[in-house]
């Protein structure tokens, strides 16, 4: 809380303090599920292939979902882009 503008400062004092949102549980089930079933899909299509894994970067799936969904929100898509 080292910043000089009292304004900024308030504001991230109110989002860290504030009551977390609701998490839906089932759907980041789900999705990390279908993750780990694709990469089971290329393990076995594209045997000794190299390529990345999701080990260890499966907390990033829930956030990408987040990140996507919140900018999808705010008009970030525009269907003429197709």
């Amino acid at each position: 809380m080292h910043l000089a503008q009292p304004e900024r400062r308030r504001w991230i004092a109110e989002r860290m303090e504030a009551e977390p949102a609701a998490v839906d549980q089932q759907k980041i089930l789900e999705r990390l599920v279908r993750a780990d079933l694709f990469e089971q899909v290329l393990q076995a299509r594209y045997l000794g292939t190299k390529r990345f894994s999701l080990e260890g970067n499966t907390s990033l799936i829930p956030m990408l979902d987040a990140i996507l969904d919140t900018a999808g929100g705010h008009g970030a898509w525009n269907p003429s882009w197709r």
